[in-house]
């Protein structure tokens, strides 16, 4: 038994999962990827490749959030139709 063991003995940890955003799909995890990546680049390039590096990446970074302004739009409407159609049911019945 090492040190570290009797000073801090292990124990079980619970956590709850915290439910992702509707809109955070395969598609915006991988986008989201990619603007990591080539912001990682710009910080790594070289003087000569900083100019290039950072147009890719702030490019990138502009469809990023335009992606996300669409699927937060496209989400609210379909929320907004729901809403409508529970409504008009109710108001029928």
């Amino acid at each position: 038994m090492s040190i570290l063991d009797r000073t801090v003995p292990v124990r079980t940890v619970r956590y709850r999962r915290r439910f992702s955003d509707p809109w955070y799909d395969e598609e915006f995890c991988m986008e989201k990827c990619q603007v990591r990546f080539l912001e990682r680049e710009c910080r790594k390039a070289d003087p000569s490749r900083v100019a290039a590096a950072t147009s890719a990446w702030m490019a990138r970074r502009r469809s990023y959030r335009d992606l996300l302004r669409l699927k937060r739009i496209v989400l609210d409407c379909e929320g907004r139709q729901r809403q409508v159609q529970a409504i008009s049911a109710v108001a029928v019945n």
